[in-house]
């Protein structure tokens, strides 16, 4: 059988005897001793039409199903927004962070290899008061089928003076 355009497929239908309108009236006919391969895309009813010897129809409705396509793979995760209120701030000061996704299962914010937040909400915010001067590396992963990273750095100065500089 023929493979049918949309992925079905193709339906043999062998009879002795000729197929006769199908539900929306069209003509489906066979030979007397004759195949047709159909593939509907969506259900369809056939009317089989059967003549006895004596020329007498005698119908028989044939339903072909056809399932649907399988779903469509749930949607990426998708880092909609992530901010800071700031990018810089002294040792023992707090940054908040604030994000929003769509399609994520849940979040993982990590400051510079170290976890802050796992398995977060979708939609959240966070604060932390790093006490040591650097440089630091967030990074919000949103994760379901698949992931999305961003990611803000933060310079956490000294206390009354500038902080190290930045290891690029």
């Amino acid at each position: 059988m023929d493979d049918c355009p949309h992925g079905c497929g193709a339906v043999g239908v062998a009879v002795a005897a000729r197929l006769g309108r199908d539900a929306g009236g069209r003509q489906e006919g066979v030979g007397g001793n004759d195949a047709r391969n159909v593939c509907p895309g969506q259900p369809t009813t056939y009317v089989l039409r059967v003549f006895d010897r004596n020329n007498i129809a005698f119908d028989f409705p044939l339903t072909i199903t056809v399932a649907g396509a399988p779903p469509p793979p749930p949607a990426r995760p998708r880092i909609n927004e992530f901010w800071s209120n700031t990018n810089s701030i002294q040792a023992g000061q707090c940054v908040n962070f604030r994000w929003r996704t769509e399609n994520a299962q849940g979040v993982n914010l990590v400051r510079s290899g170290a976890n802050l937040v796992q398995g977060g909400p979708r939609d959240g915010e966070h604060n932390d008061c790093p006490g040591q001067a650097g440089y630091y590396d967030y990074q919000l992963t949103a994760y379901g089928n698949g992931s999305d990273s961003r990611t803000i750095g933060v310079e956490v100065r000294a206390p009354g003076g500038g902080g190290r500089p930045r290891d690029d």
